[in-house]
This record gives structure tokens, C-alpha cells and sequence, in this order.
């Protein structure tokens, strides 16, 4: 099930979140072979995870930065926990941001259309006049588009150029050019 808990306090989310994480965790070491410590090495990794673990691709900070410095406003809808706020401050680009939207804080998870109606409620944005860009084309293409919103999928790996009527990025740096034209 996706990571959205409706109606609960920030303690017991974070509770919730970190549990969710250790119930996959557990399946996969079940898979592959329980050891003993399992539970320090979750903590570990459960750790690095917040930060750690994750790099930009080449051209995100550069996009963000001229994005904002153009006046554009920017927002993240993400099925991830609440820990994406310390991968964004330690990944550098957390003030770019104007709207966060999180599945385990919203009670809603990515594709279900609540998610993305929350987002535009909170950034008080009219769908007409937003795009939204994702990775994930079940996740990110058909809930936001039917909302009216314009979709873009970014395909870094031309996967999914055979989906018809998918309007597709290969790399940030065309959201740009895009956006000239929106």
C-alpha cells in the first residue's frame, strides 16, 4: 500500500513512516536471508536514507535556480516520508521549493487524484496554469493530467517513448524551453 497515513499527529507519522520502511526492509532481507543485528543495520540504513543516499542529476540545481530567478513558482508532490525535507536541505535546493506536498502527510498517495487536488489547494494554483513533472508514468502522467494540469514525463532513459499522446522530457534542461512556450 502507498505511504499516506490520513489524520495523524507529526509523532505518530514519524512513527508510522518509520515503520512502513522496516516492514519492506524486513520482506526483502526475508527474501535473501534474516541476519542477527537486522535491527541496528535498519537504523543505519533507515539513516542514510535522509540523506546520504541520494545525488542530483547534473542539471537540477542549475533548472531550479533559473526557474526561480524567472519568478516561477515551484512545489514537489511526493510519495516519499518525511524525511525528503532533510534530503532537500542536504542536497542543497529546499529553498527552491514554494509548495511541499508528502503522501504520508497529505493521507494521500501518487496516483490517486486527491494527492494532486491537496497540492493545488495548498499552493492556491489554478491547474490551467501548472505542469507538473514526474518519472513514474502511472504515478505521474494520467492523475495530474486529469485534473487538467499539463504533464510532462521525464524520461531519462527513453523508456516510454512508445506511449502515445505522452508528452516527454529526456533531462530537466527542456522544462525550460517548455515553459517559453506555456
Amino acid at each position: 500500500p502507498p505511504l499516506a497515513f490520513g489524520n495523524v499527529g507529526s509523532d505518530e507519522r514519524t512513527v508510522l513512516e518509520k515503520r512502513y520502511w522496516k516492514d519492506i526492509v524486513e520482506k526483502v532481507y526475508e527474501e535473501i536471508g534474516m541476519f542477527e543485528g537486522f535491527d541496528a543495520h535498519f537504523e543505519e540504513l533507515f539513516e542514510v536514507f535522509r540523506t546520504e543516499a541520494w545525488v542530483l542529476f547534473p542539471e537540477s540545481a542549475h533548472v531550479l535556480s533559473s526557474l526561480k530567478e524567472k519568478g516561477y513558482r515551484l512545489g514537489i508532490i511526493s510519495n516519499f516520508d518525511s524525511r525528503v525535507y532533510d534530503v532537500m536541505s542536504s542536497l542543497g535546493i529546499y529553498e527552491y521549493f514554494d509548495v511541499l506536498v508528502i503522501s504520508s502527510e497529505a493521507g494521500y498517495a501518487k496516483p490517486d487524484l486527491e494527492i494532486y487536488r491537496y497540492a493545488l489547494e495548498k499552493a492556491a494554483a489554478d491547474p490551467s496554469r501548472c505542469i507538473h513533472v514526474g518519472d513514474h508514468p502511472e504515478n505521474d502522467f494520467h492523475g495530474p493530467r486529469a485534473l487538467g494540469i499539463k504533464t510532462l514525463l521525464l524520461d531519462r532513459e527513453g523508456e516510454h517513448r512508445s506511449l502515445n499522446g505522452t508528452h516527454r522530457i529526456d533531462n530537466l534542461n527542456q522544462l525550460e524551453k517548455i515553459l517559453e512556450d506555456f
